[in-house]
């Protein structure tokens, strides 16, 4: 697996690489991960492209990241 690029964000880490022939756009944010696999064919402006799709992205992952989070205290909280 090689890291392309980081993308800056002020909460997540963004990160591309490409492993196997799909680039993976990763969302990382305290201990929750998302991850975007596409195949290397399907991305005609590399990085470049794969940044303004995190952008595009990004305020979805965030919000999908706060539901990951509520599952996961009601879960603990029940335990």
């Amino acid at each position: 697996m090689r890291t392309l690029a980081q993308f800056p964000h002020p909460i997540m880490r963004i990160t591309v690489t490409l492993w196997n022939g799909k680039y993976a756009l990763r969302f990382e944010a305290d201990r929750y991960e998302q991850v975007f696999k596409v195949p290397e064919e399907a991305v005609t402006g590399g990085v470049d492209e794969l940044e303004k799709r995190a952008r595009a992205l990004q305020e979805q992952v965030l919000l999908r990241f706060v539901e990951m989070r509520k599952e996961w205290t009601t879960i603990e909280s029940e335990s």
